[in-house]
């Protein structure tokens, strides 16, 4: 007897250690691509600056493949009603989103169907090149050869995107970014930096402001990512180099992210939306169980930071640290590079809870948990982003839609006014159409082009 209940209690903990979630929203950093400044690598130059490589496409394939064995019962097969991908408007996410689902779907594409006639699924174009197609895909039942699979990725405009990229869609809150863009904390730091200014100027590398640091910084970060020589013949494993890596990813963030109030208004809008969804399936209103989000770094940076797990001043510290070779005081405080992904689990069980995980591990977010209950995750959504979901960010960023006044009882003689003003023009819609019909009765007898006289208005 004890041993069954010894096996029924290890059958139990197994089943919850094994239990798969039953929503997944992912938020993913695009992969490694080239430099966007070219000042200090103008090799790029051909390729394109700030594009996805074939690194980067290989990096969102793996991670792909990897949730495909991760959530086979979420992903797999694809439905429209069950899986939303979107991306921001730049090359590189649009491609990264599509190189992962590559790696969710590959060779998951649909076949014409049994007894479809190949003939018929034929673009209505006349060359031997289509025909050669014909000829070389006899005997293919795949819809396109390999069982590739063209997903639907969803882009809008970057200025109306709230969701993706709500740090670029605040007019209001631009002031923050101004203020703190060459503020004392940032001259302050960038003070510290003057002996790895003057090493890089011995190899070539002028530095003359905080910019110039950033931008070579985002270059030997992709060239490193990209494994080509670094400007300079800059040594990857000198602490100059760690130095101006620093300053690439804290100077990217700390403007944008330093106040609380930034975090809040940038990380509102997607997490209130993560949360809808939850309990949107939680009240069964969904059929939704995969949420794709391709984006940039700036929207990770901003989710962490609201969460409190990566934030300017933990860079800070763990530089300074690193600096003095002394132990890292925040070992979670990584910044997120190239393919890097959060992701929310929503389990709809009797109690629903949810996990959080960045790059697959764990963040314990509530309270040192592994989990939240919905109930807490929504306290902490609300926490962190101060209420501001889309409506409250739109209205203190000033983007709110415009929305007329509505009057009460018209004032003493308005009334009369207004119908004087349409009896006018309806007297001017009856003359016009009374002179339009004339003239197209006469057309009748005079113009052979009848029906173009005739067009409706």
């Amino acid at each position: 007897m004890k041993a069954l209940g010894l096996i029924i209690a290890l059958f139990c903990l197994s089943s919850v250690f094994t239990q798969s979630p039953d929503m997944v929203v992912e938020i993913f950093r695009h992969g490694i691509r080239s430099p966007e400044a070219h000042e200090f690598d103008p090799s790029w130059e051909k390729i394109g600056y700030g594009e996805l490589t074939n690194a980067g496409i290989r990096q969102q394939y793996v991670l792909g493949a990897a949730l495909k064995e991760l959530y086979p019962n979420l992903l797999l097969p694809y439905s429209p009603a069950k899986i939303f991908v979107q991306s921001t408007q730049e090359n590189r996410t649009i491609m990264s989103a599509l190189s992962q689902l590559y790696g969710v779907y590959y060779q998951e594409g649909p076949n014409l169907g049994d007894g479809y006639p190949a003939e018929v699924a034929v673009p209505p174009y006349n060359s031997d090149e289509v025909k050669k197609i014909l000829n070389d895909l006899t005997g293919v039942d795949a819809a396109i050869p390999d069982h590739y699979f063209p997903l639907p990725v969803h882009s809008i405009l970057k200025k109306g995107d709230n969701l993706l990229q709500s740090y670029l869609n605040c007019p209001n809150a631009d002031k923050f970014y101004f203020s703190q863009k060459n503020d004392t904390k940032v001259q302050q730091t960038y003070a510290k930096l003057a002996e790895t200014i003057k090493n890089l100027e011995k190899l070539g590398l002028n530095i003359h402001n905080v910019d110039d640091l950033d931008d070579l910084g985002d270059t030997i970060i992709a060239d490193s990512a990209n494994h080509v020589p670094l400007p300079g013949g800059l040594d990857p494993t000198t602490q100059d180099y760690k130095d101006v890596v620093f300053w690439a990813l804290w100077y990217e963030i700390y403007p944008t992210l330093n106040m609380p109030l930034q975090r809040q208004l940038f990380s509102g809008p997607l997490m209130n939306n993560v949360l809808n969804l939850f309990q949107q399936k939680r009240n069964g209103t969904t059929d939704l169980s995969f949420s794709f989000y391709a984006a940039k770094e700036s929207l990770l940076a901003s989710l962490l930071s609201a969460f409190g797990i990566m934030t300017p001043e933990c860079l800070l510290e763990n530089w300074e640290a690193q600096k003095a070779q002394k132990p890292i005081p925040h070992p979670q405080c990584n910044y997120p590079m190239y393919a890097s992904n959060l992701i929310f689990e929503y389990f709809n069980t009797a109690a629903p809870y949810v996990v959080f995980k960045y790059n697959g591990n764990v963040m314990k977010i509530c309270d040192g948990k592994d989990s939240c209950t919905l109930d807490e995750f929504t306290a902490k959504i609300q926490q962190i982003t101060g209420g501001y979901d889309l409506a409250k960010f739109q209205q203190w960023c000033g983007t709110a839609p415009q929305v007329t006044k509505e009057s009460g009882a018209p004032e003493k003689g308005s009334s009369d006014v207004i119908l004087i003003v349409i009896a006018v023009a309806l007297a001017v819609v009856l003359v016009g159409l009374h002179i339009r019909n004339k003239k197209a009765k006469e057309a009748v007898y005079t113009s052979p082009a009848l029906y173009r006289d005739l067009e409706v208005v």
